[in-house]
């Protein structure tokens, strides 16, 4: 297994995982991504970029761009509620354009679905009982 760890990623994978990264240039600043194993990565002397989020056509992939940010949602701030087998997207407040996303996201592909605003917990506010 192949660790890798940065504050804004965590990846454990495969030594023959497919990690899609970027390289520094001289001129650019960054290359264009590529596609390596993650073995490769343990043996590089320089520094690489991996994408967190892609807008580009998978081929291969028989998914829309709508699903493809479902699953980018339900894989990142998601869960499934196992007594109803409903598939939970929770997002703060302070993040409206999130939320708007995941609104689009979900009405394109055609899921149907409902909204819930829980205050936030703080000792400082609602939340908490007296």
């Amino acid at each position: 297994m192949i660790g890798y760890e940065s504050p804004h990623l965590s990846l454990l994978v495969s030594d023959k995982h497919n990690i899609i990264i970027a390289s520094p240039t001289w001129r650019n600043g960054w290359s264009a991504y590529k596609k390596v194993e993650a073995e490769n990565l343990t043996i590089r002397k320089s520094e690489f970029r991996i994408p967190v989020a892609v807008d580009s056509d998978m081929p291969g992939v028989n998914l829309s761009k709508a699903e493809l940010s479902f699953l980018g949602w339900f894989l990142t701030d998601g869960s499934l509620d196992r007594t109803s087998n409903a598939i939970k997207i929770t997002q703060s407040q302070c993040y409206p354009t999130h939320i708007q996303h995941i609104r689009e996201t979900i009405e394109a592909c055609g899921f149907k679905y409902s909204e819930k605003i829980t205050p936030a917990a703080t000792y400082y506010g609602t939340g908490y009982p007296d």
